[in-house]
């Protein structure tokens, strides 16, 4: 699904949600250039150790220069994806981690 808002004299968002396995997904939009300024990754607190080898290796693909990317997951969760870590917050059991593209 994707929809776009205008917000202002000139600004325009374009908001992507895509269903299919996170994988495909971004590999199909490395593929074709798309890059983003925003990326959220929420995935399963168990399963995030085994979901973080492949978003090291797809998000360089599709994560615009100084893109943010913020990665939500339980805390004390270690977060070693090859981006710059600008700050990591703690609500309740939730860690939030933000980082930032080359």
């Amino acid at each position: 699904m994707s929809a776009e808002r205008t917000t202002g004299a000139a600004e325009l968002v374009t908001v992507t949600i895509d269903g299919r396995d996170f994988r495909a997904a971004l590999k199909a939009d490395a593929a074709v250039g798309r890059l983003y300024n925003l990326v959220l990754v929420d995935a399963p607190y168990a399963l995030y150790p085994v979901f973080e080898p492949h978003l090291a290796r797809l998000l360089g693909g599709v994560l615009a220069p100084r893109g943010l990317l913020v990665v939500e997951t339980t805390r004390g969760a270690r977060v070693t994806l090859p981006f710059d870590e600008r700050s990591a917050r703690l609500y309740g059991d939730t860690q939030v981690t933000y980082m930032t593209g080359g």
